[in-house]
Protein backbone atom coordinates (compact mmCIF):
# COMPACT_ATOMS: atom_id res chain seq x y z
CA UNK A 1 0.00 0.00 0.00
CA UNK A 2 1.40 3.37 -1.03
CA UNK A 3 2.26 5.83 1.77
CA UNK A 4 -0.46 8.33 0.92
CA UNK A 5 -3.13 5.63 0.93
CA UNK A 6 -1.96 4.64 4.41
CA UNK A 7 -2.21 8.29 5.47
CA UNK A 8 -5.71 8.51 4.01
CA UNK A 9 -6.83 5.34 5.77
CA UNK A 10 -5.31 6.53 9.05
CA UNK A 11 -7.06 9.88 8.74
CA UNK A 12 -10.38 8.16 8.11
CA UNK A 13 -9.98 5.91 11.16
CA UNK A 14 -8.97 8.83 13.37
CA UNK A 15 -12.01 10.88 12.32
CA UNK A 16 -14.39 7.98 12.97
CA UNK A 17 -12.93 7.36 16.42
CA UNK A 18 -12.96 11.03 17.36
CA UNK A 19 -16.52 11.43 16.15
CA UNK A 20 -17.57 8.54 18.36
CA UNK A 21 -15.94 9.69 21.58
CA UNK A 22 -16.19 13.49 21.37
CA UNK A 23 -19.48 13.66 23.25
CA UNK A 24 -17.87 12.07 26.31
CA UNK A 25 -14.98 14.50 26.62
CA UNK A 26 -14.82 16.84 29.61
CA UNK A 27 -15.45 20.51 28.99
CA UNK A 28 -12.99 21.95 31.50
CA UNK A 29 -11.19 25.15 30.51
CA UNK A 30 -7.90 24.43 28.77
CA UNK A 31 -4.86 25.51 30.76
CA UNK A 32 -3.51 27.53 27.79
CA UNK A 33 -6.79 29.19 26.80
CA UNK A 34 -6.32 32.82 25.80
CA UNK A 35 -2.51 32.71 25.86
CA UNK A 36 -1.81 33.00 22.12
CA UNK A 37 -1.54 36.08 19.94
CA UNK A 38 -3.83 36.93 17.01
CA UNK A 39 -6.79 34.79 18.05
CA UNK A 40 -8.73 35.93 14.96
CA UNK A 41 -6.70 33.42 12.94
CA UNK A 42 -8.72 30.65 14.60
CA UNK A 43 -12.04 32.02 13.30
CA UNK A 44 -12.84 30.34 10.00
CA UNK A 45 -13.79 32.15 6.81
CA UNK A 46 -16.37 31.57 4.09
CA UNK A 47 -20.11 30.99 4.31
CA UNK A 48 -19.91 27.56 2.70
CA UNK A 49 -17.29 26.10 5.09
CA UNK A 50 -19.01 27.52 8.18
CA UNK A 51 -22.40 26.33 6.93
CA UNK A 52 -20.80 22.87 7.02
CA UNK A 53 -19.84 23.37 10.65
CA UNK A 54 -16.21 24.05 9.74
CA UNK A 55 -15.69 20.53 8.34
CA UNK A 56 -13.85 21.76 5.25
CA UNK A 57 -10.20 20.61 5.36
CA UNK A 58 -11.04 17.61 3.16
CA UNK A 59 -13.62 19.39 0.95
CA UNK A 60 -11.35 22.34 0.04
CA UNK A 61 -12.42 22.56 -3.61
CA UNK A 62 -12.89 26.32 -3.99
CA UNK A 63 -11.02 29.52 -3.11
CA UNK A 64 -11.96 29.15 0.58
CA UNK A 65 -9.19 26.52 0.63
CA UNK A 66 -6.74 29.43 0.89
CA UNK A 67 -7.69 29.55 4.57
CA UNK A 68 -8.61 25.91 5.37
CA UNK A 69 -6.15 23.83 3.35
CA UNK A 70 -3.82 25.35 0.73
CA UNK A 71 -3.51 21.99 -1.05
CA UNK A 72 -7.15 22.39 -2.11
CA UNK A 73 -6.49 25.21 -4.56
CA UNK A 74 -4.95 22.60 -6.88
CA UNK A 75 -8.52 21.35 -7.49
CA UNK A 76 -9.48 24.53 -9.36
CA UNK A 77 -9.20 24.51 -13.15
CA UNK A 78 -10.14 28.18 -13.70
CA UNK A 79 -9.22 31.40 -11.87
CA UNK A 80 -11.56 32.08 -8.97
CA UNK A 81 -12.27 35.06 -6.73
CA UNK A 82 -14.10 34.90 -3.41
CA UNK A 83 -15.27 37.75 -1.16
CA UNK A 84 -16.74 37.19 2.31
CA UNK A 85 -18.23 39.45 4.94
CA UNK A 86 -19.12 38.54 8.53
CA UNK A 87 -21.38 40.48 10.86
CA UNK A 88 -19.92 39.15 14.09
CA UNK A 89 -20.82 39.84 17.73
CA UNK A 90 -21.50 43.40 18.96
CA UNK A 91 -19.96 45.81 16.41
CA UNK A 92 -17.21 43.37 15.42
CA UNK A 93 -16.99 42.57 11.72
CA UNK A 94 -14.52 40.94 9.37
CA UNK A 95 -13.88 40.25 5.72
CA UNK A 96 -11.90 37.89 3.51
CA UNK A 97 -10.79 38.26 -0.10
CA UNK A 98 -9.10 35.39 -1.91
CA UNK A 99 -7.93 34.80 -5.46
CA UNK A 100 -6.70 31.55 -7.05
CA UNK A 101 -4.85 31.32 -10.36
CA UNK A 102 -4.21 27.84 -11.84
CA UNK A 103 -0.96 27.50 -13.78
CA UNK A 104 -0.86 24.56 -16.12
CA UNK A 105 -2.28 21.19 -15.10
CA UNK A 106 -0.41 20.73 -11.81
CA UNK A 107 0.36 24.12 -10.23
CA UNK A 108 -1.95 26.68 -8.67
CA UNK A 109 -1.19 29.97 -6.92
CA UNK A 110 -3.29 32.14 -4.67
CA UNK A 111 -3.37 35.27 -2.55
CA UNK A 112 -5.68 36.37 0.26
CA UNK A 113 -6.39 39.21 2.64
CA UNK A 114 -8.21 38.64 5.95
CA UNK A 115 -9.15 41.49 8.28
CA UNK A 116 -10.88 41.64 11.65
CA UNK A 117 -12.20 44.90 13.11
CA UNK A 118 -13.15 45.02 16.80
CA UNK A 119 -15.06 48.30 16.61
CA UNK A 120 -14.64 51.36 18.81
CA UNK A 121 -13.78 51.50 22.52
CA UNK A 122 -14.24 54.30 25.03
CA UNK A 123 -11.03 55.73 26.42
CA UNK A 124 -10.93 56.42 30.18
CA UNK A 125 -8.19 56.86 32.77
CA UNK A 126 -7.68 55.19 36.13
CA UNK A 127 -6.64 58.53 37.60
CA UNK A 128 -10.19 59.84 37.18
CA UNK A 129 -12.54 58.08 39.69
CA UNK A 130 -15.61 59.39 37.84
CA UNK A 131 -14.72 57.36 34.73
CA UNK A 132 -14.88 60.33 32.38
CA UNK A 133 -14.83 59.40 28.70
CA UNK A 134 -11.82 60.74 26.82
CA UNK A 135 -12.78 59.85 23.27
CA UNK A 136 -12.58 56.54 21.45
CA UNK A 137 -9.99 54.26 19.90
CA UNK A 138 -10.10 51.23 17.63
CA UNK A 139 -8.50 47.81 17.27
CA UNK A 140 -7.99 45.61 14.25
CA UNK A 141 -6.06 42.60 12.92
CA UNK A 142 -4.90 41.93 9.37
CA UNK A 143 -3.41 38.92 7.61
CA UNK A 144 -2.02 38.93 4.06
CA UNK A 145 -0.99 35.64 2.49
CA UNK A 146 0.29 33.96 -0.67
CA UNK A 147 -0.22 30.27 -1.45
CA UNK A 148 1.00 27.60 -3.84
CA UNK A 149 -0.18 24.04 -4.46
CA UNK A 150 1.02 21.17 -6.58
CA UNK A 151 -1.05 18.26 -7.88
CA UNK A 152 0.94 15.04 -7.82
CA UNK A 153 0.02 11.81 -9.62
CA UNK A 154 -2.77 9.56 -8.35
CA UNK A 155 -4.84 12.28 -6.69
CA UNK A 156 -2.34 13.67 -4.17
CA UNK A 157 -2.06 17.46 -3.64
CA UNK A 158 0.32 19.42 -1.43
CA UNK A 159 0.12 23.11 -0.58
CA UNK A 160 1.78 25.85 1.43
CA UNK A 161 0.73 29.34 2.52
CA UNK A 162 3.02 32.12 3.77
CA UNK A 163 1.39 34.72 6.05
CA UNK A 164 2.26 38.20 7.26
CA UNK A 165 0.10 39.24 10.23
CA UNK A 166 -0.38 42.68 11.75
CA UNK A 167 -2.42 43.97 14.66
CA UNK A 168 -3.06 47.43 16.07
CA UNK A 169 -4.70 48.69 19.28
CA UNK A 170 -4.73 52.48 19.53
CA UNK A 171 -1.02 53.45 19.23
CA UNK A 172 0.30 49.94 19.89
CA UNK A 173 1.02 47.37 17.20
CA UNK A 174 2.32 43.86 16.72
CA UNK A 175 3.37 41.71 13.77
CA UNK A 176 4.02 38.04 13.11
CA UNK A 177 4.91 35.59 10.34
CA UNK A 178 3.65 32.06 9.77
CA UNK A 179 3.21 29.14 7.39
CA UNK A 180 0.24 26.87 6.68
CA UNK A 181 0.90 23.38 5.29
CA UNK A 182 -1.75 21.19 3.71
CA UNK A 183 -2.31 17.88 2.00
CA UNK A 184 -5.27 16.40 0.12
CA UNK A 185 -5.83 12.93 -1.29
CA UNK A 186 -8.63 11.94 -3.66
CA UNK A 187 -9.27 8.21 -3.30
CA UNK A 188 -9.60 6.03 -6.42
CA UNK A 189 -13.41 6.02 -6.13
CA UNK A 190 -13.32 9.71 -7.15
CA UNK A 191 -15.85 10.62 -4.44
CA UNK A 192 -13.86 10.43 -1.19
CA UNK A 193 -11.26 12.94 -0.02
CA UNK A 194 -8.95 12.93 2.98
CA UNK A 195 -7.37 16.24 3.97
CA UNK A 196 -5.02 17.50 6.64
CA UNK A 197 -3.45 20.83 7.47
CA UNK A 198 -1.22 22.56 9.99
CA UNK A 199 -1.98 26.27 10.36
CA UNK A 200 -0.14 29.20 11.93
CA UNK A 201 3.31 27.62 12.21
CA UNK A 202 5.28 30.73 13.01
CA UNK A 203 6.22 33.39 15.52
CA UNK A 204 5.32 36.84 16.78
CA UNK A 205 8.17 39.14 15.75
CA UNK A 206 7.14 42.07 17.94
CA UNK A 207 4.54 42.18 20.69
CA UNK A 208 2.28 44.99 21.87
CA UNK A 209 4.64 45.47 24.80
CA UNK A 210 8.40 45.88 24.41
CA UNK A 211 9.20 42.98 26.74
CA UNK A 212 6.51 40.45 25.90
CA UNK A 213 5.71 38.10 23.02
CA UNK A 214 3.11 35.35 22.65
CA UNK A 215 2.91 32.22 20.55
CA UNK A 216 0.67 32.13 17.48
CA UNK A 217 -1.19 29.00 18.46
CA UNK A 218 -0.92 26.37 15.68
CA UNK A 219 -4.05 24.48 14.61
CA UNK A 220 -3.94 20.91 13.31
CA UNK A 221 -6.80 19.49 11.23
CA UNK A 222 -7.58 16.10 9.70
CA UNK A 223 -10.80 15.22 7.95
CA UNK A 224 -12.62 13.04 5.45
CA UNK A 225 -15.47 13.86 3.05
CA UNK A 226 -17.56 11.70 0.76
CA UNK A 227 -19.90 12.43 -2.14
CA UNK A 228 -22.62 9.77 -2.12
CA UNK A 229 -23.09 7.78 -5.31
CA UNK A 230 -26.43 8.42 -7.01
CA UNK A 231 -27.42 11.04 -4.44
CA UNK A 232 -26.56 14.77 -4.46
CA UNK A 233 -25.27 14.68 -0.87
CA UNK A 234 -21.81 15.55 0.43
CA UNK A 235 -20.91 14.60 4.02
CA UNK A 236 -17.79 15.68 5.89
CA UNK A 237 -16.17 14.91 9.24
CA UNK A 238 -13.19 16.72 10.71
CA UNK A 239 -11.13 16.74 13.90
CA UNK A 240 -9.08 19.78 14.81
CA UNK A 241 -6.76 20.62 17.68
CA UNK A 242 -5.75 24.20 18.52
CA UNK A 243 -2.69 24.44 20.74
CA UNK A 244 -4.66 26.41 23.33
CA UNK A 245 -7.87 24.38 23.40
CA UNK A 246 -9.21 20.84 23.53
CA UNK A 247 -9.61 18.51 20.58
CA UNK A 248 -12.86 19.24 18.72
CA UNK A 249 -14.95 17.62 16.00
CA UNK A 250 -16.85 19.26 13.13
CA UNK A 251 -19.57 17.51 11.12
CA UNK A 252 -21.32 18.85 8.02
CA UNK A 253 -23.54 17.93 5.12
CA UNK A 254 -24.46 19.60 1.83
CA UNK A 255 -27.37 18.55 -0.37
CA UNK A 256 -28.17 19.84 -3.87
CA UNK A 257 -31.95 19.56 -4.36
CA UNK A 258 -31.83 21.58 -7.59
CA UNK A 259 -29.17 22.44 -10.13
CA UNK A 260 -28.71 25.96 -8.77
CA UNK A 261 -29.42 25.37 -5.06
CA UNK A 262 -27.31 23.99 -2.20
CA UNK A 263 -28.54 23.45 1.36
CA UNK A 264 -26.10 22.94 4.25
CA UNK A 265 -26.15 21.89 7.90
CA UNK A 266 -23.28 21.53 10.34
CA UNK A 267 -22.29 21.10 13.96
CA UNK A 268 -19.09 21.74 15.91
CA UNK A 269 -18.31 20.30 19.33
CA UNK A 270 -16.89 23.72 20.15
CA UNK A 271 -20.50 24.61 20.92
CA UNK A 272 -20.26 22.46 24.06
CA UNK A 273 -17.88 25.07 25.49
CA UNK A 274 -20.42 27.85 24.85
CA UNK A 275 -23.21 26.44 26.99
CA UNK A 276 -24.11 28.47 30.08
CA UNK A 277 -27.37 26.85 31.18
CA UNK A 278 -29.97 28.80 29.18
CA UNK A 279 -32.49 27.80 26.50
CA UNK A 280 -30.11 28.99 23.79
CA UNK A 281 -27.72 26.18 24.68
CA UNK A 282 -29.75 23.85 22.45
CA UNK A 283 -28.44 25.60 19.33
CA UNK A 284 -24.84 26.01 20.49
CA UNK A 285 -22.45 24.75 17.84
CA UNK A 286 -25.09 24.32 15.13
CA UNK A 287 -24.89 26.09 11.78
CA UNK A 288 -26.73 26.08 8.51
CA UNK A 289 -26.84 27.85 5.22
CA UNK A 290 -27.55 27.81 1.53
CA UNK A 291 -25.87 28.56 -1.76
CA UNK A 292 -27.25 29.71 -5.10
CA UNK A 293 -25.28 29.03 -8.27
CA UNK A 294 -25.98 31.17 -11.32
CA UNK A 295 -23.71 30.72 -14.35
CA UNK A 296 -20.20 31.51 -13.00
CA UNK A 297 -21.42 33.15 -9.77
CA UNK A 298 -22.24 31.52 -6.44
CA UNK A 299 -23.80 33.36 -3.52
CA UNK A 300 -23.55 31.64 -0.13
CA UNK A 301 -25.09 32.46 3.24
CA UNK A 302 -24.42 30.83 6.63
CA UNK A 303 -25.90 31.19 10.11
CA UNK A 304 -24.07 30.05 13.24
CA UNK A 305 -25.26 30.03 16.84
CA UNK A 306 -22.90 30.92 19.69
CA UNK A 307 -25.63 30.28 22.28
CA UNK A 308 -25.98 33.16 24.75
CA UNK A 309 -23.14 35.07 23.06
CA UNK A 310 -25.32 35.68 20.01
CA UNK A 311 -25.75 34.72 16.36
CA UNK A 312 -23.30 35.11 13.49
CA UNK A 313 -24.29 35.79 9.87
CA UNK A 314 -21.90 35.27 6.96
CA UNK A 315 -22.22 36.08 3.26
CA UNK A 316 -19.85 35.07 0.46
CA UNK A 317 -19.80 35.64 -3.27
CA UNK A 318 -17.58 33.45 -5.44
CA UNK A 319 -16.81 34.10 -9.10
CA UNK A 320 -15.23 31.81 -11.67
CA UNK A 321 -13.24 34.08 -13.95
Amino acid sequence: MRWYRRVALSGLIICILLGGVSASWGRSIHSKAGTNAFSFLRIGVGARPLGLGGAFVSVAEDANALYWNPAGISQLKNPQLTLSYVNYLLDIHSGFVGYVLPHGEEMSFGAALYYFSYGQFQRTTVEDPTGSQLGTFGAMDLCASVSAAYLLPEGVSLGVTAKAIYGKIEDYSSDAYALDLGGLYLLPDGRTRVGLSAQNLGFQRSGYGSNHKDGLGPIFRVGVSHQLAGLPLLVALEAYKPSDNHLHVNVGGEVQPAEILYLRLGWSSLGLDQRVGTDKDNLAGFSGGLGVQWQTYRLDYAYSSLAELGDVHRATITLDL
